[in-house]
């Protein structure tokens, strides 16, 4: 039986060991300054209360050197996941000696805020899989469009079919291959992970780009970037060929 890449089962488990290095690790947070109490009630302390944190890669205003951190940050965890997870895409005997994954160098001229535009279509997109006779069936959700290297490009961000007809995920699917594919990059393309949100402004950011688990292990299937997704720029950003 062939393992099938899922692209939501993928992002669960990297989230999933991101949750635990949270948990596990020791807290970052500045104390706390001593706060008089209020007169009216002496036994209960003023905290002052926290704003809202904003994740810098979903930020559209974060500078530079804080998404790099972030995605430094997120690059570790999930290294530690593929190498101690039962369900890792590297094979188990591999996962002793695995040295981590190779990216290009953080770039943040590849750090995009697209609006969402109107899909050309809204007729079912048949995808081609790594493995024969697995096709899958996407539908085009909005286009992104953005400029490389003063050449414009443009990219569908994609949900799995289903008689709604979207699933009811909010993950956006957004692969793609680019000039560097088969050469630098893993050859069937990469991917790209939004998430579904009420403004319609993304931050497409190639730097997060990461390869599917067939990349690692010839077992698994995963769908082909459609025609449409295919760039004729290069795009040296995020993770690059395995081996």
């Amino acid at each position: 039986m062939i393992p099938r890449f899922s692209f939501g089962p993928f992002m669960r488990f990297v989230f999933l060991f991101f949750l635990m290095a949270m948990l596990v690790g020791c807290s970052n947070e500045p104390a706390r300054p001593v706060v008089k109490p209020e007169k009216g009630n002496p036994r209960l302390p003023v905290t002052p209360a926290k704003e809202p944190s904003v994740d810098a890669l979903d930020d559209p205003t974060a500078s530079p050197d804080a998404v790099q951190a972030a995605i430094g940050k997120q690059r570790k965890v999930k290294e530690l996941a593929f190498r101690n997870s039962d369900e890792s895409p590297i094979p188990a005997a591999e996962r002793a000696t695995f040295k981590g994954l190779n990216y290009f160098a953080f770039d943040a001229k590849y750090r995009f805020v697209c609006k969402l535009a109107p899909c050309t279509t809204t007729a079912p997109i048949k995808m081609a899989a790594t493995k024969p006779n697995d096709d899958r069936v996407y539908r085009c959700f909005g286009v992104l469009t953005f400029t490389v290297d003063g050449v414009p490009c443009s990219l569908m961000a994609l949900k799995m079919d289903s008689p709604a007809p979207f699933d009811d995920s909010s993950e956006l699917f957004v692969p793609f291959q680019d000039t560097t594919a088969g050469k630098e990059t893993y050859g069937a393309g990469r991917y790209i992970q939004l998430e579904q949100n009420a403004s319609g402004e993304y931050v497409l950011d190639f730097n997060r780009a990461f390869n599917p688990f067939c990349a690692y292990n010839p077992n698994f299937s995963c769908p082909l970037p459609p025609p449409e997704n295919v760039l004729k720029v290069a795009i040296r950003a995020g993770e690059r060929s395995y081996h």
